[in-house]
């Protein structure tokens, strides 16, 4: 009922590029400090300012503006492997930020039929491939809609006001895990 109810307000438009995809995933993670003495179990990124940290990662539906999975990890920890399987991705649309690229995980991705827009660094040498009529630009502009998972981290950090976890309990912490 609540389905049925809610407001889709994230549509694409009659002929829009988009509506070749099944969804927008959106993956991102967002960092929390915890208390310094659980530094050894959840190192940090940043060991001046949070030697203990850890980062929620997640993946976000686009289309359903809703999150579809969260892993908790220590913030020191490589993103990509976060990422959901190509596989899971297939006729699916990736926006995903710099900590995700690399060129295996581009061609798993194009082998498996997903669709991927990511933020590269300098030593990348980037190809841009795209529906027939749609424009480069779109592409760009598209890439902008990758702030909805920003927004969502904002808000629930916001409505729970949480800027850190002060506890000593990693089990506490570990709980923040919905898989």
């Amino acid at each position: 009922m609540i389905g049925a109810l809610a407001l889709k307000t994230l549509r694409a438009e009659v002929g829009s590029p988009v509506t070749a995809f099944s969804d927008i995933v959106i993956q991102d993670g967002t960092s929390f400090a915890v208390n310094e003495s659980l530094r050894a179990i959840f190192p940090g990124g940043f060991t001046t300012n949070d030697p203990a940290a850890i980062e929620l990662h997640a993946a976000f539906s686009g289309l359903q503006d809703d999150v579809l999975a969260v892993s908790l990890a220590p913030d020191k920890e490589a993103e990509r492997q976060f990422l959901p399987t190509p596989s899971e991705l297939k006729g699916r649309l990736l926006l995903a930020d710099r900590g995700y690229p690399s060129i295996d995980s581009f061609k798993a991705l194009d082998d498996a039929g997903a669709s991927f827009v990511m933020r590269l660094s300098r030593g990348f040498d980037p190809e841009c491939r795209c529906a027939p009529g749609t424009a480069k630009a779109q592409v760009a502009h598209l890439y902008r809609f990758r702030w909805q998972v920003e927004l969502c981290f904002m808000e629930r950090k916001s409505y729970a006001n949480l800027k850190r976890f002060d506890t000593g309990n990693r089990h506490i912490v570990e709980g923040c895990d919905r898989n």
